[in-house]
């Protein structure tokens, strides 16, 4: 079994993760690193720099297994690759890639794939472009801004990402398409990954997707419990609500403002201010809603029910009514009924 951490592409160590509950079974365990960050997934959106760094890491991991697992009593025709969050998008994103073929056999996604809102990759040149902002790199062309940035003091480079990563979505490095040309033959992900499951691109092998519990806190709890952070929230409440509500752009106006006003009245209780009061009331409501909707589960569902419609043999369970909520929480989900 070979684990890919998780961490928002950004944070994140293997060595967070010790082997201690699979110690009683008969697994073998692979854990390992990769490329993080402006290094592990800045992606120019052409030759200059393909991206998906980290993920070519992962490969590179994934090939040695085959060449020396064997040594340490493992199967390498017998090999499941899983991981959580946005690892658990790196196992998707392994799974729709042609380069991977014969690499791993099986495979477990726990809250998070490749088409999950905060996995996207809308626009990887202007976060290139900003990212080379950042460090007073020139934005000319493609080429002048991936040399400077190769050399910029690391630490720089590092000390100039978010500290807050949700608070600047528009500068979280995520994997990308790549385009195939002469320099880069062998495109990771050669198309956006929604296209490549309704293409039925990707491997037809076992695969266990699903959402953890309280995978969400990670995100919300500090943002509510730190003083810094709530303050920074209170001060642009609409804009970073907004943001975390992941709303599709074809909503009109009028419809994102309906879910955005649904949204507070329903999960708020009508609040635009949080006191810290306020924030331990809504904290449980919030990790419900991101956890069983815009985050984790629902775009997780989304993948299988695309999938099923490829595959030849794949059976699902999705529910999206989360039954953890101590308050009542309708099976007709009220920010759904904002846009009917």
């Amino acid at each position: 079994m070979c684990w890919i951490h998780g961490g928002l592409f950004y944070s994140g160590s293997a060595q967070n993760y010790p082997p201690d509950f699979l110690m009683d079974k008969n697994v073998v365990l692979v854990t390992f690193n990769y490329r993080l960050g402006v290094y592990g997934f800045l992606s120019t959106g052409d030759d200059e720099s393909p991206g998906n760094y980290g993920l070519k890491d992962q490969r590179a991991a994934l090939m040695w297994v085959q060449e020396n697992i064997a040594v340490f009593g493992g199967n390498p025709k017998s090999v499941t690759l899983f991981g959580e969050s946005s690892g658990a998008t790196c196992v998707h994103c392994h799974m729709l890639s042609p380069f991977t073929e014969g690499l791993f056999h099986r495979a477990i996604s726990m809250a998070g794939t490749a088409i999950s809102p905060w996995a996207s990759c809308p626009d990887p040149l202007s976060m290139a472009q900003e990212q080379a902002k950042l460090v007073n790199c020139s934005t000319a062309n493609t080429s002048t801004i991936v040399a400077c940035l190769k050399d910029t003091d690391p630490v720089l480079l590092v000390k100039t990402y978010p500290s807050e990563p949700l608070f600047a979505r528009n500068r979280v490095f995520t994997p990308c398409p790549e385009q195939q040309s002469f320099r880069n033959p062998e495109p990771f992900l050669p198309g956006d990954p929604l296209d490549l499951i309704r293409a039925g691109k990707f491997k037809k092998i076992p695969w266990i997707v699903g959402a953890n519990s309280q995978d969400a806190s990670t995100f919300i709890v500090p943002i509510l419990n730190l003083n810094r952070l709530r303050a920074r929230w209170n001060k642009n409440f609409e804009q970073f609500t907004k943001s975390f509500l992941f709303l599709p752009k074809k909503l009109t106006k009028v419809q994102a403002d309906g879910v955005y006003e649904k949204f507070i009245d329903f999960y708020l209780n009508g609040t635009r201010n949080l006191s810290q009061q306020d924030a331990y009331q809504i904290i449980e409501e919030w990790v419900t809603l991101m956890k069983g909707g815009t985050f984790f589960r629902c775009p997780s569902s989304g993948h299988i029910q695309k999938m099923t419609r490829r595959s030849a043999n794949l059976s699902s369970t999705c529910g999206q009514t989360s039954q953890n909520s101590k308050t009542r929480h309708p099976r007709t989900n009220p920010l759904t009924a904002a846009v009917s």
